[in-house]
């Protein structure tokens, strides 16, 4: 819980000169729906609700109220910056707290590898709080902090991040002791002029933290940086083949094979994909230094249950759906496609079929990025057909409108009355496409 001299003094870090009794707060919310008595609720200026509004009503209820208007409400204070004031208010929460926080980043994997953190820490006895949901940016992360219970062991952290200075933000607010950078791609590059650029940004969690480093050798950036600083504390590893503290591999035998500390450690995985090879190895570098237990991780793959449209299966009559399409970039469309043209029918022997949504925050990028996609599609001989949907495919299409195994759609309804109705469908794309609508669409046919 939170008390009065953590909230006041967050107050005077941000210029306010008010102060509030002494009490204990309960949770910290963004969400007027949520707020409890006793609760600090913070009011945002949303797109289409002002926070603001709600104030009145909640204070009459006794929740504390934080926003940037002034409104002469007993119960309410006025801050310059609400942002900065959740940003700071979580920073003296983490300084109080005695957990480990783990904090990760990257262009892709970032859930599922926060999710097997997760999971290993709490195979080796660790107790557990971390982020829910895609509460990772300037807002969700505080309140994860904020709210996490005072006795669990670890806070494991997601960190999005669009533009530069966005991690270094977090890092501010969270101050982990352990990080990762899961990959650097090209996810919201349209947000920079380069991938050095956006490289740099993701590097923003190296260089504004003072914990350890799990470092992936295989990527690069991640390697030069490393290479750059000798005196960091860091647990390299690799599934490439690479020298690192840890390695993983793949065996054609169906087994995973673990190396740490000079020994291996193995266990049957039969159909494991390569990119969620390189999320346990990842989540295994964070993991190790604190358990030592390697004999335990592999049990994280039991029961595991992937996030919703994170590759989840669905069964649709005839149909079988891979639903891989809460969102998309170069980089995780192409491991998406690989996985699925790697993987056996699962009974559906009437063929495979590329559903794609266009890929979102590519900027100057789009063009080059979707047309390198449709010729790289073309090539994929055990697909039948690929149907493509969304703006960016719209402005290549008169460029591929001549084959037949590449279909362009203006519209989900002739998209849905298009697709075949047996076989295995993989549904891939950036979270505006709504492909998700499919499973409806297609369900009764």
């Amino acid at each position: 819980m939170l008390d009065h001299t953590m909230v006041n003094e967050a107050l005077a870090r941000c210029g306010s000169t008010a102060r509030v009794d002494a009490t204990l707060f309960g949770a910290v919310t963004i969400d007027s729906r949520t707020a409890r008595r006793g609760d600090i609720f913070c009011a945002f200026k949303g797109e289409k609700v002002d926070g603001h509004s709600f104030v009145a009503a909640l204070v009459a209820q006794g929740v504390f109220c934080v926003g940037s208007d002034q409104m002469g409400i007993a119960g309410y204070v006025q801050v310059a910056d609400v942002v900065q004031f959740l940003a700071v208010l979580a920073r003296l929460r983490r300084d109080a707290q005695n957990s480990q926080v783990i904090a990760i980043t990257g262009s892709s994997g970032k859930t599922t590898t926060r999710e097997f953190t997760a999971r290993m820490l709490t195979l080796c006895g660790k107790s557990v709080y971390g982020t829910s949901g895609n509460l990772n940016n300037h807002l969700g992360l505080p309140l994860t902090l904020l709210n996490a219970p005072d006795d669990r062991d670890f806070i494991v952290l997601e960190m999005g991040m669009n533009h530069a200075g966005e991690i270094a933000h977090l890092c501010a607010a969270a101050d982990p002791d352990a990080v990762l950078i899961t990959n650097i791609g090209f996810a919201h590059i349209g947000n920079f002029n380069s991938r050095d650029e956006l490289a740099q940004a993701k590097l923003e969690i190296f260089d504004h933290s003072r914990g350890r480093i799990a470092a992936d050798i295989d990527d690069p950036y991640i390697a030069g940086w490393i290479a750059a600083h000798p005196g960091r504390a860091a647990t390299t590893y690799s599934t490439a083949g690479n020298k690192a503290d840890l390695t993983v591999r793949n065996t054609d035998e169906g087994h995973i094979v673990l190396r740490w500390q000079g020994r291996e450690y193995a266990a049957q995985m039969p159909d494991l994909p390569n990119y969620m090879v390189q999320n346990f190895a990842a989540a295994a570098a964070l993991v190790l230094p604190y358990t030592g237990s390697p004999e335990s991780l592999f049990a994280v793959f039991e029961g595991l249950k992937l996030p919703k449209y994170r590759g989840e299966e669905v069964k649709m009559g005839d149909r079988v759906i891979v639903a891989d399409c809460y969102n998309a970039n170069p980089d995780s469309m192409l491991r998406s496609i690989e996985n699925f043209i790697r993987k056996e029918g699962s009974g559906v022997a009437d063929g495979r079929y590329l559903v794609l949504g266009d890929m979102a925050e590519l900027g100057k990028f789009a063009e080059k990025f979707h047309r390198e996609l449709v010729k790289y599609i073309k090539t994929l001989t055990v697909v039948n057909k690929s149907f493509l949907i969304g703006e960016e495919f719209e402005k290549i299409r008169d460029e591929f409108i001549d084959d037949e195994r590449v279909v362009f759609f203006g519209s989900m309804d002739d998209l849905s009355a298009a697709l075949p109705s047996r076989g295995r469908f993989l549904l891939k794309g950036s979270r505006r496409n709504r492909l998700e609508l499919l499973f409806d669409r297609t369900g009764g046919q």
